[in-house]
């Protein structure tokens, strides 16, 4: 039996089943360009009754236009009160949808093209994620689900469950303001709306099934990708011992020339250093260390933690503001990313095998939804699917 989604958990933490839960949830949280508004490609010939009649026409081909314009091309020529996406009677103008596609800085590893084609693909994503929460919306309305007084308690339950396992600082109230108060948009659900829809949502899912024959499959797939993963991380380890015999990474000079050259960190543009102060405390626990015991002119040897590799360097400390406080470091880093090096749980099989269901029959499940509720964004002219 497949477990319920729940829509609270804005950082699901890893254990069983959870794993799968932010799939759901990000559903639910939070024009003068000559292109024709097409609509989205109808996958079923009946109302959903969903996944299966959804995969007829699935594979039908958009027809093709020409010239085919960029999306920063049609973006640009896109104004404030535009209709930018039509979901069924739902939309979102330019205006509203512009500060969520903003463009990133193109990294040094990126050509334009490469960059140009990532942008597209997130794009597209954030526009299907929007899609599909209002085609759920408008067909939970359509069928009248209802949610129990005894389900939103129990919901209630588990969202204090949730985020006290999570460790999360936020409180109930504090996550429940994140949802709409007055009414449910593209951008923002209320909450006994985003619980109709994880009622939805949990009914396609219930037809989802894992047989132990495709979890062991998959799992010695990923145990032998795992291994290759940790040969590489061994790797890592003698590269970078090598390094810190280098002399120049006692220098600040010398250790900011190789952030430069050679650290996968966002701080290797301005030498490792990073921007922000940090007690001893803290750097002990960012780099799982009894504790940080480095003073001003000091390197680190090889830092190891479950996901990266580093070298720190003390480059000043910074005088408490207040009595009773304890200094701070300016500290620099190289840093690098460490595969994780667990065996592949069977667990951890299922979750993955499940997570990817989820995708599959929502993705599916919105494809389906499109013939009842045209969606249509002159971005994508094509359609989003």
């Amino acid at each position: 039996m497949i477990p319920n989604i729940h829509w609270w958990y804005a950082r699901p933490v890893q254990t069983p089943c959870r794993q799968a839960l932010w799939f759901l949830l990000m559903l639910l949280a939070a024009m003068t360009l000559p292109a024709p508004k097409a609509v989205c490609q109808a996958a079923a010939t009946a109302p959903p009754a969903l996944p299966q009649e959804a995969a007829d026409g699935a594979d039908q081909q958009p027809q093709p236009t020409a010239p085919r314009l960029s999306i920063t091309q049609i973006m640009a020529g896109l104004q404030k009160q535009d209709i930018a996406l039509q979901v069924g009677s739902m939309s979102l103008t330019w205006e509203e949808l512009q500060p969520l596609v903003k463009k990133s800085p193109v990294a040094d590893s990126e050509s334009a093209k490469t960059a140009e084609e990532n942008y597209e693909q997130r794009v597209r994503a954030l526009l299907r994620r929007l899609a599909i929460r209002g085609l759920f919306l408008q067909e939970v309305r359509a069928r009248s689900l209802t949610v129990s007084a005894e389900e939103k308690q129990a919901n209630l339950q588990e969202l204090q469950k949730g985020l006290k396992e999570g460790a999360s600082n936020m409180s109930v109230d504090d996550f429940l303001s994140k949802f709409s108060t007055s009414e449910s948009t593209l951008l923002a659900l209320t909450v006994d709306d985003a619980q109709k829809i994880v009622k939805f949502g949990n009914q396609l899912f219930a037809l989802i099934t894992i047989n132990d024959a495709e979890i062991e499959q998959q799992r010695r797939r990923d145990q032998g990708m795992r291994d290759l993963l940790k040969r590489q991380n061994e790797q890592r380890r003698q590269q970078l011992r090598e390094l810190l015999e280098d002399p120049d990474l006692k220098t600040d000079e010398g250790f900011a020339k190789a952030a430069r050259r050679i650290s996968e960190g966002v701080e290797a543009r301005q030498g490792g250093e990073l921007n922000m102060l940090f007690t001893r405390d803290e750097l002990a626990k960012i780099n799982h260390l009894d504790a940080f015991t480095l003073t001003t002119g000091q390197t680190s040897g090889l830092l190891e933690t479950p996901t990266a590799f580093r070298i720190m360097r003390v480059l000043a400390e910074v005088p408490q503001e207040k009595d009773g406080e304890p200094p701070r470091l300016r500290v620099a880093q190289l840093l690098f990313m460490k595969f994780p090096e667990e065996d592949i749980t069977i667990e951890e099989t299922r979750e993955k095998i499940l997570l990817e269901k989820k995708k599959q029959v929502i993705d599916t499940a919105g494809r389906a939804l499109c013939q009842r509720y045209p969606v249509s964004t002159p971005i994508f002219p094509q359609g989003l699917w």
